[in-house]
């Protein structure tokens, strides 16, 4: 439990702590420009509202057991949502109108998404992402290529890929795989199949 608690904070609140401090950083170059100034500052109050979040589900995660599936789609859309435009890259979808899965699955599911995404943004100098989610019978299919230069590697992302691939192994008959050839951009796979 505290490996998986430890995992949650890096790939939510972390990332968003990370977020902010690139606003303030801004923010305080932005000199005598009250407007960019201001923009900066907004950015940031949004970050501190998405922490806040985030940290409100990490608590309720740990009051409540498992219980009825949920539908991961609204929660996924929210979080690319808000990744696009606290990033500024461009995030296109394919993605089922709904997904029911157990809320320890869901949860899964959005920390992978979550990783992979403030992976391209920090490491692959991508400009665009693209997020597909398939249901394939009893099998789901998450998969993020970005467009960026490819060549991740386990050393130079930290914990994020130990951290996805840990996830993925949590979820029934969990699969993770990175296609990142040089030059090429980055594909993260997540298959799994619908468990009870």
């Amino acid at each position: 439990e505290r490996r998986r608690l430890a995992r949650d904070l890096h790939d939510t609140v972390k990332q968003k702590v990370f977020a902010l401090s690139l606003q303030v950083a801004a923010a305080r170059q932005s000199g005598a420009d009250p407007e960019r100034l201001q923009q900066r500052l907004s950015e940031a109050d949004a970050l501190v509202e998405e922490i806040q979040r985030e940290l409100a589900d990490l608590l309720r995660e740990l009051r409540e057991d498992a219980g009825a599936a949920e539908d991961l789609i609204p929660a996924l859309q929210r979080r690319l949502a808000d990744f696009s435009r606290r990033s500024g890259l461009q995030v296109s979808t394919e993605l089922p109108q709904t997904l029911n899965l157990a809320p320890t699955h869901a949860e899964a599911v959005l920390r992978i998404a979550d990783e992979a995404l403030a992976n391209a943004w920090r490491h692959s100098a991508a400009s665009a992402i693209q997020v597909s989610l398939r249901r394939e019978a009893q099998r789901v299919c998450l998969q993020i290529a970005d467009n960026g230069r490819g060549g991740a590697r386990e050393s130079r992302l930290g914990m994020g890929l130990t951290n996805m691939r840990q996830r993925a192994a949590t979820l029934p008959m969990g699969e993770f795989v990175v296609n990142s050839p040089d030059d090429a951009g980055t594909e993260v796979s997540l298959i799994f199949e619908l468990g009870e």
